[in-house]
């Protein structure tokens, strides 16, 4: 999309960004139309002006987009929240899991959202929940472990969400993955606070495995994700995503539901913006 094209998108005028950045309105609208011969820097900063202002109209225009899943998946976070309940989340990739934790955590005081790394060790998983805190450890794993407790403890957390937690299972044994996730049962049960657990599938397999055991018992409510229904995702495409709706966008979708649900959307509607709107062109390039 051309710097013209995300103006009107955001209604915004030459005069009004000659307003804002204190340039001349003429330069503005040379820049628009691609003929400007000026000073670089002063492209540049309308450039980078209109490319940041088209960001945020875009991410608030999603945010504002939810499906039926993502506003349960947002109840669920609100009674874990308000009632210091262990919540769990599972389903898969690009249902909304990741993007109505963050949307939740940015809009509730007290939140520490945390997304685990995929490789990286439980020492160091838990290092890094401890530095959310301000806490700078690194002894043994039950060291770190009793500083995160303390730290929740004091800091005024209301809530701790942990994202993607199946990279905590790596290669590690079922018992193990078991064990680290009693400890966040650990931290809701000692600190009094809201814990929300998201992870894929295998999340909820383990779980299930575990049924009756003393981690199980304990969970409040267990939410499932599921591809996104077709008519969500023809709306997210059209309003959202702002792109052209064709009969052959059925068979897209139906696929998206096994490749990405939304996210594979989001890409698909990049690459086509970026090869002048065509769709077709843009498929090549994306695995779905």
């Amino acid at each position: 999309m051309e710097i013209r094209e995300k103006m009107a998108a955001i209604g915004y005028s030459a005069e009004a960004v000659a307003k804002e950045l204190g340039i001349g309105k003429s330069s503005v609208y040379a820049i628009a139309n691609g003929t400007y011969t000026g000073k670089p820097a002063i492209a540049d900063k309308v450039k980078s002006f209109i490319e940041s202002r088209f960001e945020e109209a875009e991410k608030k225009k999603e945010s504002v987009f939810l499906t039926l899943k993502q506003r349960v998946f947002l109840k669920g976070l609100e009674f874990s929240y308000e009632d210091s309940e262990l919540l769990a989340i599972c389903g898969p990739s690009g249902v909304g899991k990741t993007f109505t934790a963050e949307k939740f955590a940015a809009e509730h005081a007290g939140v520490i959202y945390f997304k685990v790394k995929e490789g990286f060790g439980w020492k160091n998983t838990l290092s890094e929940i401890a530095a959310l805190f301000d806490r700078n450890e690194h002894g043994t794993s039950s060291d770190m472990m009793k500083t995160i407790l303390s730290a929740v403890k004091t800091s005024g957390c209301k809530m701790l969400i942990i994202d993607e937690i199946e990279h905590i299972f790596g290669e590690t044994r079922r018992s193990s993955f078991l064990k680290r996730v009693a400890f966040f049962r650990e931290i809701q049960e000692a600190c009094g606070v809201g814990v929300a657990l998201i992870g894929l599938d295998v999340l909820e397999s383990e779980l299930r495995f575990a049924a009756k055991s003393y981690i199980t018992n304990r969970i409040d409510c267990l939410l499932k994700g599921e591809a996104v229904d077709k008519n969500e995702m023809r709306i997210f495409w059209e309003n959202v995503l702002d792109m052209p709706y064709e009969k052959s966008m059925e068979a897209v979708f139906e696929k998206a539901k096994i490749h990405g649900n939304l996210r594979i959307l989001k890409k698909l509607a990049r690459r086509a913006a970026a090869m002048e709107g065509n769709i077709d062109a843009a498929l090549r390039f994306i695995f779905i």
